[in-house]
């Protein structure tokens, strides 16, 4: 958004401003000019601003910073605010608009600024583009004109489009003699293929710097050995391409070879200091490892080429070795390459000394690791909550203890168990036998072990686990985790539901046959009876009825809470429905409950529950609704991967502050007399067949509950 900021004096006519520019610019006012993209500003406050708007354009140099007047008709203008006028020659305002504002007006006028603002910006910026890189391409030229290495451009396939001038005095061509010419070809056959698949990996990653050695053929014909490291510029608009820099190497591969006869079976590092510290020889392992090329060091001291080495362990055990004449061996790092030696220096006849080196960083990172891997383990290993012990094998089959922290010492045996002791006759033999279940069949295996304690016995959940080493089980791990307190909660909890079940049938059996034989006399009685008596037979019935739906609800929250595993399966939602549907009709004459359209011929996942779920929707919308002429609607549809039913009344409704209270445990309406827990039943069940139910209002302004239900595979 662009910046605009309004320097107009009069405070009303200022926010009158600020109000009508808001919705389109970011909008600024201030006693001082500030950085904007567009000023505003009146006749009145021009002389005060009128220099420092001038450094604003100063400061913007050839990007366009406008300035716009707003006068009244009748307000003379500052003739040396305006183009072309004032000492200097040039003012400030750049565009002016009259008094009163039309806001389609002055936004048009004020884009068409910005819009040459950005205009100028951007020739601006371009401009500046353009001249870094004109002086990025003559740096570069300049480096490459003055090079002593060979510096070549090649393209995507490998063609020259640049050489440097150092080509004629290495090789031999002309500057441009090898333009347009596949660098390729010019390297030996057996190198070639080697240089072909560095280079395809080197075009995929820009940036990359990669560095290889081969033979070229010289103009002459004869082949030498260049040193070549090649970087990929393509990701550079003054490049463009893969940069090349070669230098000749052949004198040091001749003596390499050489050396690498002499030493090829040699695997350590060596390198030769004469009695001055001086490089004589060095080979290339040596070379690889410091990071060094024999031809730059050789005649050098070590000491000039490494001297953070100086007052290091490395320096006095030299030191030591040359003047003692003693040899010396040691490890130690060298901070300089984050690297560490195993060293072996011997006094050599000529007076200096041979060094024998390798590099033992792996080997160090994996000593620490595994020490502190060691300590990790024995921390965890004693402060583990459960119990951890280790069983070993014989040959024999024999299981022999190991080790154990304090949890698992006192559940393995009474007495204290000795690292390499036999375990027969010293640990319970099921718990024994279980291990070596667990090494002949290399699998996993669990147990529960008992042990006494003071009159009772704690229980351990107890998991052996085998420790294959080259793919035979050699070990025993074992973890144990005390489970007495669960397995008591466990007994409990069985207890309870044993309990809850015999409760349940006494409510679905004895109970509720007798409340049935209550209602039948009690509707005999109410034929038989005389008017004055029939009232209290009519309460007598009702009451029944009442407390036969109370075992009915008793009944399904029972069931629900008895619950156990995973009891859904495929089940018809328009036989459901349909038979709930009849059944609630029969059940309430006075009441029109029906389907609309056609129930969707679908299963879905559920269990023998699900009737219980349409019938209390049922039921309480009929129950519930002081309507003259109740009427329920139900239908149902499919949304994806869910069926949706929708059970709609012409009741009183449902408040939207106690949409979500309803189907909490216990809760009831104003009227109702029941137990609160139907609704609440049916979110239970809908929940755990992973679906869901909400209540909205229905188009007759009453209830509607919308089920979802997941639909059966």
């Amino acid at each position: 958004m662009s910046e605009v900021q309004v320097l107009i004096g009069n405070a009303g006519e200022r926010e009158a401003v600020v109000a009508l520019l808001a919705k389109r610019y970011e909008v600024r006012t201030g006693e001082s000019v500030e950085q904007a993209d567009l000023y505003l500003i009146d006749d009145h406050s021009v002389p005060a601003h009128r220099e420092a708007l001038r450094e604003q354009k100063r400061a913007a140099g050839a990007v366009f910073c406008p300035v716009v007047l707003v006068r009244r008709e009748r307000t003379r203008i500052d003739e040396q605010a305006l183009p072309g006028q004032g000492p200097s020659g040039s003012g400030v305002i750049d565009e002016v608009i009259t008094a009163p504002l039309d806001y389609e007006t002055v936004v048009w006028r004020l884009d068409n600024l910005l819009t040459r603002r950005d205009t100028t910006r951007n020739l601006v910026e371009k401009n500046e583009r353009l001249q870094q890189r004109e002086r990025e391409l003559q740096r570069y030229q300049t480096f490459v004109e003055r090079s002593s290495d060979i510096i070549t451009v090649l393209d995507e396939s490998g063609v020259v489009k640049y050489q440097s001038p150092a080509i004629e005095r290495v090789l031999g061509y002309g500057q441009d003699e090898l333009i347009g010419e596949n660098a390729f070809e010019l390297f030996h056959p057996e190198d070639r293929p080697e240089l072909e698949e560095t280079y395809a990996e080197l075009i995929a990653d820009p940036g990359r710097t990669v560095a290889s050695e081969g033979r070229i053929q010289r103009a002459d014909g004869e082949y030498c050995w260049l040193s070549v490291m090649a970087t990929n510029h393509f990701d550079s608009s003054v490049i463009d391409g893969i940069v090349v820099n070669s230098r000749d190497i052949s004198d040091r591969k001749y003596e390499q070879q050489r050396r690498e006869r002499t030493v090829e079976r040699m695997t350590d590092a060596i390198l030769d200091l004469n009695e001055n510290w001086r490089f004589i020889e060095i080979n290339d392992q040596a070379e690889q490892i410091l990071g060094i090329e024999s031809a730059e060091v050789l005649g050098k001291s070590i000491w000039d080429i490494f001297p953070s080495a100086v007052d290091t362990r490395f320096y006095d055990a030299y030191t030591t070795a040359m003047n003692e004449r003693e040899p010396v061996a040691f490890e130690e790092r060298f901070d300089e390459m984050d690297t560490w030696f195993e060293v072996n220096a011997y006094p050599e006849p000529h007076g200096g000394i041979s060094v024998y080196f390798r590099d033992i960083t792996d080997r160090k990172a994996r000593e620490h690791r595994i020490e502190r891997l060691n300590r990790e383990f024995e921390t965890v290993f004693e402060n583990v909550r459960d119990g951890l012990f280790l069983f070993d094998r014989t040959p024999e089959g024999t299981l022999i203890f190991q080790r154990s922290n304090a949890i698992a010492g006192q559940l393995l045996s009474e007495e204290i168990l000795t690292p390499g002791e036999e375990l027969d006759g010293r640990v319970d033999p099921v718990l024994l036998e279980r291990a070596r279940e667990c090494l002949e069949q290399e699998r996993t295996v669990g147990i529960e072990h008992r042990v006494p304690d003071d009159g009772d016995e704690s229980v351990f959940d107890v998991v052996l686990s085998p420790v294959i080493v080259e793919g035979t089980a050699e070990m025993v791990v074992g973890s144990a985790r005390d489970v007495t307190e669960r397995r008591q909660y466990e007994q409990q909890l069985e207890s309870q539901r044993d309990d809850l079940r015999l409760l349940n049938q006494m409510v679905r059996h004895d109970i509720r046959n007798d409340l049935q034989v209550i209602q039948t006399h009690g509707e005999l009685l109410a034929a038989e009876v005389s008017e004055e008596l029939r009232s209290s037979a009519d309460s007598v019935v009702a009451s029944a009825k009442d407390a036969i739906s109370l075992t009915e609800e008793a009944r399904d929250l029972a069931a629900v809470m008895l619950r156990s595993g995973d009891t859904q399966e495929p089940i018809s939602l328009s036989a459901t429905l349909r038979t709930q549907v009849q059944q609630a009709g029969d059940s309430h004459d006075h009441a029109t409950i029906e389907i609309d359209g056609t129930i969707p011929s679908c299963e879905v996942s559920a269990d023998d529950m699900l009737d219980s779920v349409f019938d209390n929707l049922l039921q309480n919308s009929v129950v519930h609704n002081d309507s003259p002429e109740p009427r329920t609607v139900v239908s149902a549809s499919i949304d994806d991967e869910y069926a949706v039913v929708r059970v709609a009344d012409n009741g009183p409704g449902i408040d939207d502050d106690q949409r979500e209270a309803i189907f909490e445990k216990g809760q009831q309406g104003e009227a109702s007399e029941g137990t609160g827990v139907g609704l609440y039943l049916v979110r239970t069940l809908i929940e755990g067949y992973g679906g869901s139910v909400d209540v909205e209002e229905s188009a007759e302004g009453g209830a509607a509950f919308v089920v979802r239900l997941p639909l059966a595979d």
